[in-house]
């Protein structure tokens, strides 16, 4: 569902789209969760803190014999 890839993406959405496109992307996570608006900028809150705490760190990936840094 493009909707629910554009939630999941939320941070680069909202820059990208427009408010009206934004509260579409908000009216469809609430519907698909049985939540409220509050819910989601709870859960919106604190998907933000784990976000920050996961730029804080520094990856390795390694795919076959390649080392991306």
């Amino acid at each position: 569902c493009i909707l629910c890839h554009d939630v999941k993406h939320f941070g680069r959405s909202s820059q990208v789209y427009d408010k009206k496109r934004v509260e579409k992307l908000i009216i469809h996570w609430c519907k698909v969760n049985d939540k409220t608006k509050a819910d989601f900028q709870k859960h919106l809150a604190e998907i933000r803190i784990i976000n920050r705490k996961r730029a804080d760190k520094y990856y390795i990936v390694k795919v076959g014999r390649r080392t991306l840094i």
